[in-house]
């Protein structure tokens, strides 16, 4: 029996009191908002892509230097569920 691979999508999030900029920090803020989503039990997390960005709805894929209130990081999880032998199973 092979892995199992599954992807999750996740979204993460950084809200502002006002309009303003957005920076490379608040970019790294709805990174670490990401990493906030629990993995289902015994997956393993593979790999992070980032699918895109939006600031106040609107898309991108760079929202630096963009004005908003609201910052959104969407980004997939591969995760793995590692191939369980035979033997875990008997008792």
């Amino acid at each position: 029996m092979a892995d199992e691979e599954r992807i999750i999508v996740v979204e993460g999030c950084v809200e502002f009191s006002e309009k303003r900029r957005v920076t490379a920090q608040d970019v790294d803020s709805a990174i670490e908002a990401t990493r906030c989503v629990p993995l289902p039990p015994m997956c393993e997390l593979m790999d992070v892509r980032v699918l895109y960005f939006t600031v106040d709805g609107e898309r991108t894929r760079n929202p630096e230097g963009m004005e908003g209130k609201r910052l959104v990081m969407v980004v997939e999880m591969i995760t793995e569920i590692p191939e369980t032998p035979d033997y875990a199973f008997r008792g």
